[in-house]
């Protein structure tokens, strides 16, 4: 049943994508501070469902494991959002100077996947935005760079939410999306893969990572930075379009959708 359901969100790849094709495109952006948008993307990890306690918790088991004396502290927790598989692992390297090729780290992390990524729950305002969207008829979908696996443990327990999107968009298990953000290539992908393509300024992301946010921006798509982590710098919060700190507090005058009361 879970197999089916996840195979009918994922779209024939489009194997003859030109990786640059909505590069043209952020000319012809509006410049002013409202837009008129007809598509979502949302990121998953912190922005959907909430994770960063158990990436955390898996990420300082797996240093204690390897015998590292170090743990993550605020600024590493909050660098290293929207990184994951090899990405994760070459950051955890580099910035604590460990003998170890990524591959090994990358297992590490993998073995702990199913006894915690199964415990997330949805971040504040999940459900009701996302139920708002679709009651509008707004076409929604998912691009990550979480794994085919992480993902798999991640919605066990959430599946009626993740049906209300038209596609998602696994970067790290699809072959299309060749690198990860910040360059731009997985909401490139993502926008081609909705049954009605969008230009790339009709689209709004929602993302924690600024990472994704400065990848979304590249290309002219709005951005909607949840700066949750009372850690993020301030500069940071200046280059979204919109920044709140929880999916409530979201405005969407701004990118031209109706009233979320009505």
């Amino acid at each position: 049943m879970f197999d089916s359901d996840f195979r009918n969100k994922r779209p024939k790849p489009l194997c003859n994508l030109n990786p640059n094709l909505e590069w043209d495109t952020v000319a012809n952006c509006e410049s002013h501070q409202h837009f008129q948008c007809s598509h979502v993307i949302f990121d998953l990890d912190n922005t959907l469902l909430y994770t960063d306690h158990l990436y955390e918790n898996i990420i300082n088991n797996v240093l204690k494991e390897l015998d590292c004396s170090y743990r993550l502290d605020a600024k590493a927790n909050l660098e290293r959002r929207g990184l994951y598989g090899f990405d994760l692992a070459e950051y955890l390297i580099d910035k604590y100077k460990m003998p170890i090729v990524k591959e090994d780290i990358r297992n590490e992390i993998i073995q702990y996947y199913r006894h915690y990524l199964s415990k997330c729950t949805m971040c504040p305002g999940a459900d009701k935005l996302v139920n708002y969207f679709s009651r509008n008829g707004i076409p929604m979908a998912i691009a990550t760079t979480t794994s085919d696996l992480a993902f798999r443990h991640m919605v066990v327990n959430h599946m009626e939410l993740i049906k209300k999107f038209e596609h998602i968009l696994l970067s790290n298990s699809d072959r299309m999306p060749r690198r990860g953000t910040p360059h731009p290539q997985m909401y490139i992908v993502c926008a081609a893969r909705f049954f009605q393509r969008p230009s790339s300024c009709s689209c709004v992301v929602f993302d924690d990572s600024i990472y994704g946010i400065r990848a979304a921006t590249k290309i002219g798509m709005k951005t909607v930075f949840i700066a949750s982590d009372p850690n993020t710098p301030y500069s940071w919060r200046n280059e979204a379009n919109q920044t709140i700190d929880k999916l409530d507090d979201f405005n969407p005058d701004m990118f031209g959708f109706p009233p979320l009361y009505k």
